[in-house]
């Protein structure tokens, strides 16, 4: 088999398990992490929200709360650029609920990225109401031996994980 063609399959896969996932899990509000910073997180994450948009026609935001990342999608939000938070978003936890649950009502998906910080240690995860989390596992993330310092922070947290999506890199 034709390895494009069985990597747009394996990406075709990915993209119905997800949709799958999320209409019968009812998630909305959805954490989408992975344990190291350096993993292509923004990217993939925009990419199936692309993805689900196209073929599912479902209404997306993804709410990044990393460094900015340049991109012209309208349904890309990065945090440090909202009006309605004026200062850190973490300072304005109440703000930032409400602002989430405003986007509830007009999306039916919203992805939130924290910011992985390159010393794992230090990340914080927003403090908002999840439906639950997606982990992004790469093949760095995936060896038995790698830290899940941050899988071990959103289990801490106690929200519940409905997915790991392998995504070989």
């Amino acid at each position: 088999m034709n390895s494009s063609i069985s990597n747009d399959f394996e990406q075709q896969s990915v993209v119905r398990n997800l949709d799958f996932l999320l209409r019968t899990e009812e998630l909305q509000v959805v954490l989408i992490a992975s344990d190291y910073a350096k993993e292509p997180l923004t990217e993939t994450v925009l990419y199936l929200a692309k993805q689900l948009q196209a073929i599912y026609q479902r209404r997306f935001l993804v709410l990044d709360f990393g460094d900015l990342y340049k991109n012209s999608d309208s349904s890309y939000q990065n945090i440090n650029e909202l009006e309605v938070i004026k200062d850190n978003a973490e300072t304005n936890i109440s703000k930032l609920k409400i602002y989430i649950e405003e986007c509830r009502k007009h999306y039916d998906q919203v992805f939130i990225i924290p910011h992985i910080k390159l010393n794992r240690e230090e990340t914080t995860l927003p403090s908002l109401d999840y439906d639950g989390a997606i982990l992004l596992r790469t093949k760095k993330s995936s060896n038995p031996t790698s830290k899940k310092v941050i899988t071990n922070k959103i289990l801490d947290a106690q929200i519940k994980i409905k997915a790991i999506l392998d995504i070989g890199v």
